[in-house]
């Protein structure tokens, strides 16, 4: 039971992050934008982004005019079947 509970949240993280990517397609974004895109909270959407970051599929830079927020684009297309964890 344990293994398919991990394995179900497993493929919802790796769901949350093909949808993540496939918004920044489009341009970048700040983490509260890409939450609203993909239905999920910005604190879950900064984690993702934080594994995708790690697997160099995204990078940030800060948004001119705005202290403190980021704008995450897209840095390779992403693979299909991309599994970053978190």
């Amino acid at each position: 039971m344990y293994d398919g509970v991990v394995q179900a949240r497993e493929a919802q993280g790796a769901k949350t992050r093909q949808a993540i990517l496939e918004a920044l397609a489009a341009g970048p974004l700040a983490a509260a934008a890409l939450a609203t895109q993909v239905g999920k909270s910005e604190r879950a959407v900064k984690s993702h982004l934080l594994a995708l970051e790690k697997d160099g599929a995204v990078d940030s830079d800060r948004e001119p005019g705005r202290p403190g927020r980021r704008l995450w684009m897209l840095l390779r297309e992403p693979s299909p079947g991309h599994n970053s964890s978190v």
